[in-house]
Order: C-alpha cells, then sequence, then structure tokens
C-alpha cells in the first residue's frame, strides 16, 4: 500500500502468525532483490484493552521505527479492506501512543492523535538549515520526529526532498528525522495532499492510503 507516495508492505498477525526476523525484513526491503518499501509494517493483536490492534513499524535495515501517520493511514484501509474490522473508528496501539483511525466519505483516511509536541531548534542547527536554503520550518514529534518546511506554492515542485532528507538527517540532531513540504495554503505536493487540521487540542490528518498488490513471501 502508499499513503503520498510513501510505500508499505503490510503483515498481519491476526488470522496467523507472520515470522519475521531482522535478517527478513532486510531482505524484504531490498528494492532490487526483494519488494521494496519505505516500512514494513505489522498489525497484531492488541496490548491494551482500549485498543482495537498494536502496530508495529520497521525500517529497510531491520531497525523498529517509533511511528508513521502515512502508515497507520494504510493500516485502516487495510483492515476495512479485508474484513478484518467493521468500517468504522480503529483504535491502534503504537510504541509511541494510541492513534485513531477513520474512513471518510471519500477513498482518503482519517488519522487523529493528540496535538504534537513542538522541538526548539538549537542555534547552530538553525544556521546549518539555512545554508541548506530552509528558511523557515518547524520540528515536531508526533510519535516520530518531523521537520516541516514551509514552501510557496511556485517553490514547492522545485525541491529535491530526498537529496535535501540525505543532508539533513546526516546530523545528529536530525537523525531519523522525517522531512515534508507543507503550503499555509491548500494545496497539494509531489506526493499528494494531505489535510491537516487542529481541533481541540488533537491534530486531525486526512489523506490517501491506495492498495497497489498483494502477494507471498517466499525466501525463508
Amino acid at each position: 500500500m502508499h499513503g503520498n507516495g510513501n510505500d508499505f508492505v503490510l503483515l498481519e498477525n491476526l488470522t496467523q502468525t507472520q515470522q519475521l526476523t531482522k535478517a527478513k525484513v532486510i531482505k524484504m526491503g531490498d528494492r532490487k532483490k526483494g519488494i521494496g518499501f519505505d516500512q514494513l509494517i505489522t498489525i497484531n493483536p492488541p496490548k491494551k484493552p482500549f485498543h482495537d490492534f498494536y502496530i508495529r513499524f520497521f525500517n529497510t535495515d531491520g531497525s523498529e521505527a517509533i511511528m508513521c501517520l502515512n502508515g497507520v493511514r494504510s493500516v485502516g484501509a487495510f483492515l476495512w479492506k479485508e474484513n478484518l474490522f467493521p468500517k468504522k473508528t480503529i483504535i491502534l496501539g503504537t510504541k509511541s501512543r494510541t492513534i485513531q483511525i477513520d474512513p471518510t466519505n471519500s477513498k482518503q483516511v482519517k488519522a487523529t492523535i493528540n496535538f504534537p509536541n513542538f522541538i526548539k531548534i538549537p542555534k547552530i542547527e538553525k544556521g546549518f538549515l539555512k545554508k541548506t536554503v530552509i528558511q523557515k520550518c518547524y520540528f515536531v514529534n508526533t510519535g516520530n520526529n518531523h521537520l516541516l518546511i514551509e514552501s510557496s506554492r511556485h517553490k514547492i515542485h522545485s525541491y529535491d526532498l530526498s537529496a535535501l532528507s540525505k543532508v539533513v538527517r546526516a546530523r545528529k540532531f536530525f537523525k531519523d528525522t522525517n522531512i515534508s513540504l507543507f503550503m499555509r495554503e491548500r494545496g497539494a505536493s509531489k506526493g499528494g495532499k494531505i489535510t491537516l487540521k487542529k481541533i481541540n487540542g488533537k491534530l486531525e490528518m486526512i489523506g490517501p492510503a491506495e492498495f497497489i498488490c498483494e502477494g507471498i513471501w517466499q525466501k525463508k
């Protein structure tokens, strides 16, 4: 599945238990010799009574990630598509926080979390960011760290986000940080459109979660 261009392999440990090792995650994440993904997500039975499921996230190097809002929208869409849960509100537990997933009247999915914490960027890191053409940005924690770069409509398509991410993440302070572009006015980036709203101390994110394909992993 994918959400705004972030692609995910989803494994459900509900109807059967998937045996997953670090080596297997690395093999599956290889885009030339495996399947390839931005993250692998496992859907597991809940750990707490008020959760419907417990979700884990894995990077292509086999390490475990904390959370991904693009990914949890795909989890909701997958559970509804496979009839593993009624098409209504889903409460997901993750390593860092609880997330509410809701269907919408369109093909998009809504994810709701407590409003993120803003993180102060040290002066030396602000200077570094300005040298990389980043003038205005926000550093927030939504369960994992995000650097949100404000851009105007006419510049948003000119960013080489992959190259920029590589440079920024090389800094120890921004290690494992997700990097995104946004506009204050409504609009879409190359990846797609996300709608963000602050309501009663909560953050609502509405965006696409699309099915790509399914299959059976046959390698050991």
